[in-house]
């Protein structure tokens, strides 16, 4: 499963057309996912509309955004961590999808025998101020 961790503090006129991109994008890929946005402290309505959009919220009260994508990676459910902000926009609706080379390099093994496959927990991709990590459970 891909989990999309969004920061957001007081994002309340952009987070559904965030999280409506997300899932748009997602349902591209094919894989699970889930979306979870970190509610840093906002005092707009910000949390409430991203539920409303279909995502999962996670409270938090840190105001710095480091730290609330740490909040996020922790309560992901993902073995993969793809980190948005909440100010990109990621269009679902043209080709080729923008998440799916990052999603497809991470998930997919990139040999011929996926028993073969060891994730490398250092290695990431990067698209449009996106960045995905993969998830080391065993460490």
């Amino acid at each position: 499963m891909v989990s999309f961790i969004v920061p957001a503090h007081n994002e309340a006129q952009i987070i559904q057309a965030t999280v409506a991109a997300l899932h748009e994008s997602a349902r591209g890929v094919g894989d699970p996912y889930e979306i979870l946005v970190v509610d840093d402290a906002s005092t707009d309505g910000t949390a409430d509309l991203a539920r409303r959009a279909g995502a999962t919220v996670v409270p938090a009260t840190l105001r710095h955004i480091a730290a609330a994508r740490n909040v996020g990676g922790r309560a992901a459910k993902g073995d993969e961590l793809l980190f948005v902000d909440a100010d990109t926009w990621v269009p679902g609706d043209t080709a080729p999808n923008p998440i799916r080379r990052p999603v497809r390099a991470i998930t997919r093994p990139p040999c011929d025998s996926p028993a073969d496959y060891k994730p490398d927990p250092r290695r990431r991709a990067r698209a449009s101020g996106i960045h995905l990590t993969p998830r080391n459970r065993s460490a």
